[in-house]
């Protein structure tokens, strides 16, 4: 080889120039390892010897030569000129320059672009070329030229429309997205499926809802794509894999839309950003747009993470089949180095991939509605913030004030226990907070037990008592920095910040930090209290009556009533109201004196019409009476009730005061209220109302009756 070297140095006049030396193959191999950029590497296996044999390799830069990976290409059309490559990149000259040396022969300088004439009259007359034996003589040269192709059919729309076919077809499902992604959070920004989940309705089934009528969307739409491909640009395409094909990919884009709509609150923002995201997902598609076919198939699989990307890729080798005039089928769809299968099976990877991610980014992100959780939720190992077990407490005297008591709270939730004098509700804090043991049973507070590790428990507690419970001759910033310090706050200035920042949270003023507890006011004092319970990272916080008692109904996530001792329901206030509420409270207010009042025929002559029109029987006559007086009170009262019952069944007087009369309207009737709103719009004047309202049950209500429940023994 240095032989070769040396005498490639004495007959080129540049050699010495590219020459870089004669290195063991491991060594090269590493210098291109670690980005080193070589002209050309020539690898002898054998020789060379003059006038001998030689085996050996020319490697060049990837770029520089003909690709010869593909024997035939079936999606290239013509002939292409990249053989011409051997020619600029140098590759015949070393070639050449190698062989002459072998050979024994001197420099050709002839031109290599020339088929001899001998050869061309060969290949025309389709015989084997001659070697002349004038021919031996003469140096050795290059030429080339380039194989023969088959015929074809040139497809003008291809080779104008093909490489951005993928790019239209994934935008076909832009608008239908944008609307399920608007729709969704619409629910969001108008308080529906906040409310619905107050009522008990799970998020992942509303989320179904949307998924399931949007699939039927997506499913028409395929079909009329497949309809309209498969007629026109890609009809010798397997119908049934183009159908396959926009299915999937229409289960990503749900994904997809549910995924986006999590990040978002206002739905006119997201109607816009939407799309955008869509179009973003897309792009990273065409970072692979001048890599070759087998080129980075890694990376290009790791793109397909992105739903519209893996739909595209595969997208692009069903139009490639088509130009080539064969068409995909069934049995070509794993015969590609990206397969279109494998982009099927990423998009179905995404699909579960977005729904997941959906649901992980639904409860982390924060909202102006709802709580949310910490983003490590997924890895808590105990998800509630506090968890009773079998709580049970027997007093030596036999009394059970507690029996058997299990309750979950979850983190950034508020939930209210409720229950009369006697209930069990100051046992149960009590057992809580490590203040008395329990009989039996447990409860745990971040993962520490309250009986077995009754210290770390309490170091994650903050408790607001009942009676304010506050040292005299500290001042306000001094509980404060007290209780940091207690809480496990290093450093004096770090608990000065820490009570600095719970100070104006709990709202208590600059002015307020230096004053005595003993000055405070009772407001100021309650604020303080509860400073003293959130400061230090408390993980749980126990209110025992913070404020009036109201704000249960409002701040609540869940409430929990008890009686007896025992927990009698939980849930979230508008679900407890509709377990345990009595229906809707219709409140009507009547004018003494009214028309109605004062001629009963025509108001009885309303409510035969009603009966009539609507089709309902069993609404009777009201007697005659005399007009205005306690009697015409009452017959005004028994004609709107009448037409209460007709248009809502299953209504009832629950009880009536005076000239107001209040009626209960259940639940599941909600469907009928606007008959019931514009009849009585209507026939205002003529039922003699002077104005009504309807309402739903109280919290009070609710735990009347719910106690109530529990007082009444069971039959036996």
């Amino acid at each position: 080889v240095r032989q070769l070297a040396a005498s490639l140095a004495e007959r080129h006049v540049y050699f010495k120039d590219v020459f870089l030396g004669v290195l063991p193959r491991e060594q090269l191999e590493a210098m291109a390892a670690d980005g080193y950029n070589f002209w050309a590497v020539v690898d002898f296996a054998s020789g060379p010897e003059p006038g001998g044999s030689a085996d050996y390799s020319i490697r060049m830069a990837l770029l520089e030569t003909p690709e010869t990976y593909i024997p035939i290409n079936k999606f290239s059309h013509g002939t292409s000129r990249r053989y011409k490559m051997y020619f600029v990149s140098g590759f015949f000259s070393i070639e050449s320059a190698i062989n002459n040396y072998i050979l024994g022969h001197e420099p050709s300088m002839e031109g290599s672009l020339v088929v001899p004439q001998l050869l061309r009259w060969n290949l025309t007359h389709n015989t084997p070329p001659v070697l002349m034996p004038d021919m031996e003589s003469q140096p050795y040269s290059i030429w080339s030229c380039a194989f023969p192709k088959a015929q074809y059919d040139f497809n003008a729309f291809y080779a104008a429309a093909g490489p951005m076919l993928g790019l239209l077809m994934c935008l076909s499902l832009v608008f239908p997205l944008a609307m399920l992604i608007r729709g969704m959070v619409e629910e969001k920004e108008s308080k529906l499926r906040e409310v619905l989940s107050i009522m008990g309705l799970r998020p992942h089934v509303l989320q179904a809802s949307w998924v399931a009528t949007y699939f039927v969307v997506f499913v028409v739409i395929s079909l009329l794509m497949v309809l309209v491909t498969g007629t026109t640009f890609l009809s010798t395409t397997s119908w049934s894999l183009l159908a396959a094909y926009f299915l999937v990919f229409s289960l990503s884009e749900l994904a997809f839309g549910v995924m986006v709509s999590s990040f978002f609150s206002r739905a006119k923002v997201s109607a816009i950003v939407g799309p955008l995201a869509h179009f973003a997902f897309m792009m990273p598609r065409y970072t692979f747009y001048k890599t070759a076919p087998s080129q980075a198939i890694g990376g290009k699989l790791a793109v397909s993470l992105l739903a519209p990307s893996a739909f595209t890729f595969g997208m692009d080798t069903i139009a490639a089949y088509e130009g080539a005039g064969a068409g995909l089928q069934w049995s070509g769809v794993w015969s590609d180095p990206l397969p279109v299968a494998a982009c099927m099976l990423m998009m179905m990877l995404d699909t579960l991939l977005y729904f997941l991610l959906a649901a992980y980014f639904d409860k982390v992100i924060p909202n102006e509605y709802g709580a949310t959780l910490p983003w490590w939720f997924p890895l808590d190992p105990r998800p509630w913030a506090l968890d009773m077990k079998d709580l049970h407490m027997r007093y030596p005297n036999g009394v059970v004030a507690v029996h058997k008591l299990s309750l979950q709270m979850r983190s950034g939730q508020i939930t209210a226990l409720l229950g009369h004098n006697g209930a069990g509700k100051s046992t149960t804090v009590a057992m809580m907070t490590g203040l008395v043991m329990p009989t039996s049973g447990d409860a745990f507070i971040g993962g520490a037990s309250i009986v077995e590790d009754t210290r770390n428990a309490r170091q994650s507690l903050g408790i607001c008592p009942q009676q304010n419970v506050l040292i005299g001759h500290l001042s306000v910033q001094e509980h404060l920095v007290l209780l940091a310090a207690i809480k496990g706050i290093k450093g004096h200035a770090q608990c000065l910040a820490a009570a600095e920042e719970m100070r104006a949270m709990v709202g208590l003023s600059p002015a307020d930090a230096p004053a005595m507890a003993t000055t405070l006011s009772g407001g100021m004092k309650r604020k303080l209290q509860m400073g003293m319970a959130l400061i230090g990272g408390s993980k749980v916080v126990l209110a025992d009556e913070p404020t009036s008692g109201d704000e249960a109904d409002l701040l609540s996530d869940n409430i929990a009533i008890m009686s007896g001792g025992r927990l009698c329901a939980l849930g979230p206030p508008l679900a407890l109201k509709e377990q345990h509420g009595h229906g809707y409270t219709l409140a009507v207010t009547l004018t003494p004196g009214s028309s109605a009042a004062a001629d009963p025929t025509a108001a009885t002559d309303l409510c035969m019409g009603l009966k009539q029109g609507d089709g309902v029987t069993g609404v009777g006559k009201a007697g005659a009476g005399g007009a205005g007086g306690l009697l015409g009170l009452q017959q005004a009262v028994q004609r709107l009730e009448s037409v209460v019952v007709v248009l809502v069944p299953g209504a009832y007087r629950a009880r009536q005061a005076a000239t107001e009369v209040t009626f209960c309207l259940p639940f599941a009737a909600s469907g009928l209220f606007p008959r019931l709103f514009q009849h009585l719009e209507a026939h205002q004047q003529a039922l003699g109302i002077a104005h009504y309202g309807v309402s739903m049950p109280t919290l009070e209500e609710v735990f009347l009756n719910v106690t109530a429940a529990a007082a009444t023994p069971a039959p036996r």
